[in-house]
């Protein structure tokens, strides 16, 4: 009996002792000072921060190519990129995260790949299949990213499959438009090839895809190989094969050029959002706000309660500065009654269904408002605001579940999957399942997916 009072005593004791060291090591975490990393790559910042990652940080840009002014031209309308959007930055501007030579290099390498499958009889060609996942606006583009890397790096032709929910339910056709150059229909095939196009071998898109051999699929003499699943954005930098090919040709910003590129939003979306823009008076800027909420306890948020309060923090700072007009998009319609309680007519939004997944047909005049936007603040984690800030070229701010302020990026293709701890109910979040160490020739393109596009 005493025995057992001794051992009860000491472990209490032991509780006590755990509990004291815990308590220590996280006042000591909170209470420690933030230090600023050396790197002699950063350009100089000026003191005080709000966050040590207030500073641009891109890869140094390649060397300088020759082209006219009439091919710089016809490269920025043939990849489509956002000269509409008020977040748009030529090339030759110093704010612009490209250079014009790297826009010209985009446009010579996807030209050169339609100039040659153009070439090669239907029957005769090889294709790569995107499969599109079931849900998500964001999940669709960013998988589109990685799929025709691919092709391009294969001198394949693409062909999509798709579905997408509307107000009236789900639609077996495309959400988006495509360039011409993509087929959009297995109808489009020989016939022979039809049935054959439905039974494909897929890369792997989950902890795989960093080491898995892709040039052996791809460069293989197999007609139909593809992609089946959600494949996120920055993924294509994580992969040796894709990654080498992604940095000699599109630097940094694969998502930039091939997004834009091959993704289209549609003219009615763009026009709404235009329309809707143009409701702001003139003179004033524009911020962009994507508020993913889906629900409480989810990816994006622990609940209004504390959300909001961020929100507000961020939009009220900015407004202490400057008098500007907030584009708000979000999935939940409270968030939007919120919005409108506390900032009036200073809202503006489309009349997009306001629930979460349920109609891309709305939600893409969401995507087109925000990117139309001067500046954008969007969500962590979300690939639909992910997929807007990529294709602005324009680094935002974000918010996240855990941070208690927003907090700007590194660059406008980074912080596209979470390095933040995250409780494991969708694995597609969490850097740890989806990035693996390879070895030792695999140690370059982690250094650089590390460098430029976590944070």
């Amino acid at each position: 009996m005493r025995r057992i009072k001794t051992f009860r005593l000491l472990r209490n004791i032991a509780n006590v002792v755990i509990f004291l060291l815990a308590a220590a090591n996280v006042g000591f975490q909170f209470m420690k000072p933030q230090v600023i990393p050396d790197n002699p790559d950063w350009p100089p910042v000026k003191r005080p921060l709000r966050y040590p990652q207030d500073i641009r940080i891109l890869p140094p840009p390649p060397p300088e190519l020759n082209y006219s002014d009439d091919e710089l031209s016809t490269a920025i309308k043939f990849l489509n990129l956002p000269t509409w959007a008020r977040s748009y930055v030529h090339c030759s501007n110093p704010k612009s995260e490209v250079t014009c030579s790297q826009v010209v290099r985009a446009y010579r390498v996807i030209k050169g790949w339609e100039d040659s499958i153009s070439n090669i009889p239907l029957e005769d060609r090889k294709y790569f299949v995107i499969q599109h996942p079931v849900k998500g606006m964001g999940n669709k583009m960013t998988t589109d990213i990685n799929g025709f890397t691919m092709a391009l790096m294969s001198n394949r032709t693409v062909l999509v499959t798709s579905n997408y929910p509307t107000k009236k339910g789900v639609v077996f056709q495309h959400a988006y438009p495509f360039p011409p150059s993509v087929l959009i229909n297995r109808s489009q095939l020989p016939q022979h090839l039809q049935k054959q196009s439905r039974h494909f071998e897929s890369v792997p898109c989950n902890i795989k895809w960093s080491c898995y051999p892709v040039n052996d699929l791809i460069l293989s003499d197999k007609q139909f190989v593809g992609i089946n699943d959600l494949l996120y954005g920055p993924m294509v930098y994580v992969n040796k094969d894709t990654a080498k090919f992604a940095r000699e040709n599109f630097g940094a910003h694969a998502a930039y050029f091939v997004g834009n590129y091959f993704s289209h939003f549609p003219n009615g979306a763009i026009k709404r959002a235009q329309e809707v823009l143009a409701l702001a008076p003139k003179g004033k800027k524009v911020l962009g706000l994507h508020i993913r909420y889906h629900r409480a306890g989810q990816y994006y948020s622990h609940g209004f309660n504390q959300t909001m309060p961020i929100v507000y923090e961020e939009v009220d700072r900015r407004l202490a500065k400057e008098d500007l007009v907030l584009a708000v998009a979000t999935d939940n319609l409270e968030i939007k009654k919120m919005m409108i309680a506390r900032y009036g007519s200073r809202v503006l939004m489309t009349d997009a269904l306001r629930k979460p997944d349920k109609d891309h047909t709305s939600a893409q005049s969401d995507m087109a408002l925000i990117l139309g936007a001067d500046e954008i603040c969007a969500t962590y984690r979300s690939t639909f605001s992910w997929i807007i800030v990529s294709k602005s070229g324009r680094r935002a701010w974000w918010i996240e579940k855990e941070a208690p302020h927003w907090f700007p990026s590194m660059n406008s293709q980074s912080a596209g999957v979470s390095m933040i701890y995250h409780w494991r109910d969708h694995c597609d979040w969490r850097t740890n399942d989806r990035v693996q160490y390879c070895g030792k020739d695999h140690r370059e393109t982690l250094e650089y997916y590390y460098d430029y596009l976590v944070l």
